[in-house]
């Protein structure tokens, strides 16, 4: 396996409408504005989505399955890509940060070449102790199809939900 070292930027923006069908279960409409830097250039990308969210609460976990379909518009293309994820939580937290500790699988199918070209696995944990604020520190390793070839590449990543 052949990496290569850098750095890479990215910042994800996300606003939108939804709606808690139950305690269950969501659904709603949002539009991501999506910035990339890798070296020197920077590239954005639009992505209007809507989504189905569904939860469960198992024993001392919570379970959630999310189904994604959203329209990636960048300079070069625009297409439909579906992007379905599990995801398992701890079902309390731990330390006086409140971490809870996660797990979750994300797969991407790119609908025009009807192929599963994309996998993300994360291990991360959440800090809950803010209000406003709920951070996360992860590690994601993504799996990436081209020319019938698998390339790997890992992230240490920090999300900041508001």
């Amino acid at each position: 396996m052949k990496t290569t070292p850098g750095i890479f930027i990215m910042c994800h923006s996300d606003a939108g409408f939804g709606y808690k069908v139950n305690s269950k279960m969501a659904a709603g409409l949002y539009f991501r504005e999506v910035f990339t830097q890798k070296y020197s250039t920077w590239s954005s990308e639009h992505r209007p989505y809507g989504q189905v969210v569904g939860k469960l609460k198992m024993l001392n976990l919570s379970l959630s399955g999310r189904a994604r379909m959203e329209y990636r518009i960048t300079s070069d293309e625009k297409k439909f890509r579906n992007r379905d994820m599990v995801t398992i939580k701890s079902g309390h937290s731990f330390s006086s940060l409140k971490l809870v500790p996660y797990l979750a699988d994300e797969i991407f199918y790119d609908l025009e070449e009807n192929e599963l070209n994309k996998n993300r696995f994360y291990l991360g944990v959440k800090i809950k102790k803010f209000g406003f604020v709920k951070p996360a520190v992860y590690l994601m390793r993504q799996s990436s199809l081209k020319n019938d070839k698998w390339t790997y590449f890992d992230v240490l990543g920090l999300k900041f939900s508001f």
